[in-house]
């Protein structure tokens, strides 16, 4: 085989993969790679060029449930339905009692605008901007940090305390042995292990409560009856404990000679359960929000000790 023929073969095949280039890699007009950007809770805003070529879906990714928050308007401020032809779409806002958002598209420009309206959380939120092409998908995502939280309004309770002076009964069993001559006394602590307790519990409308600081007044048991007043460390949907009679109260037990004792403690709760709802306020949107609550309150009271000696000779 001939240089000169050797020559053309490797021509033949560079022609060849340069065709193949051509075919393969096109350069479509997609937007940047990596388009992000992080704003400010309230009022921020990001600005993005895309090419609007071939350009066939613009819309937001969030959760089935949250769809229904998603409205779409063309640039005469009519509303539209989602699957509308694209490049009638101008506006996507996003509403709800708490993050608020939209997303513009000016098609002169080539541009698209986020803008947050609020966000009263005090952590940061992420969204997709999901832009769909004939050739493929790109997405936008923008990061809106906190701005001012909700406001606290007032707490009404609806009634009265519903009270059971015996909402509870713990109980505990210890067996003490005295193999001596002589009798023994033995101590029992019956509020060692026990705790007063509350809770707040949320109704589903207010399960964005959950974990969340609340600055409102409890049931507590003060003086032999139950008052209401506020108690550092209260969260929604979480149990609170804290320290009730003197966990250090001892109770003497005599145990005979040659023989054992079977204590049974029984420690008494009182109950006292309070229904109200707590109300809030978006400064920025001025919207009042409502968030309903059962808190359940249990304190130890009293105590009882029943002994049970068992000859062991």
């Amino acid at each position: 085989m001939n240089l000169r023929y050797i020559g053309m073969m490797i021509w033949g095949v560079l022609m060849i993969c340069a065709g193949c280039n051509n075919d393969i890699f096109v350069d479509d007009p997609v937007p940047d790679e990596g388009m992000k950007a992080t704003v400010e809770g309230d009022g921020g805003e990001a600005v993005f060029s895309i090419p609007t070529k071939d350009l066939c879906l613009v819309d937001i990714d969030v959760f089935s449930e949250q769809k229904i928050n998603l409205h779409y308007y063309n640039a005469a401020g009519e509303a539209i339905g989602h699957d509308a032809p694209v490049h009638e779409l101008s506006k996507i806002v996003f509403t709800s009692p708490f993050v608020n958002y939209e997303v513009l598209l000016n098609w002169d420009k080539q541009q698209l605008t986020f803008k947050s309206i609020c966000n009263p959380w005090s952590s940061h939120y992420k969204y997709s901007i999901r832009l769909e092409y004939t050739y493929g998908i790109r997405f936008i995502t923008v990061t809106i940090l906190p701005g001012k939280p909700l406001e606290f309004e007032h707490v009404d309770y609806f009634d009265d305390l519903e009270i059971n002076d015996i909402g509870d009964i713990h109980s505990e069993k210890s067996t003490f042995h005295n193999q001596g001559s002589i009798p023994q006394i033995f101590e029992v602590w019956p509020y060692l292990n026990e705790l007063a307790s509350i809770l707040v519990e949320l109704r589903p409308n207010s399960r964005w409560l959950y974990g969340e600081s609340l600055d409102i007044p409890v049931p507590m048991y003060e003086g032999g009856e139950w008052v209401m007043k506020k108690k550092a460390g209260i969260r929604g949907g979480i149990k609170y404990t804290y320290e009730g009679p003197d966990r250090f109260t001892k109770v003497a037990v005599d145990v005979p000679a040659n023989s054992s004792a079977t204590v049974t403690t029984y420690v008494k709760y009182s109950k006292a359960v309070g229904r109200g709802v707590i109300t809030y306020r978006n400064v920025i949107t001025g919207l009042i929000i409502p968030a309903e609550f059962e808190v359940t309150s249990f304190y130890p009271t009293g105590h009882e000790i029943n002994v049970e000696i068992n000859d062991e000779k």
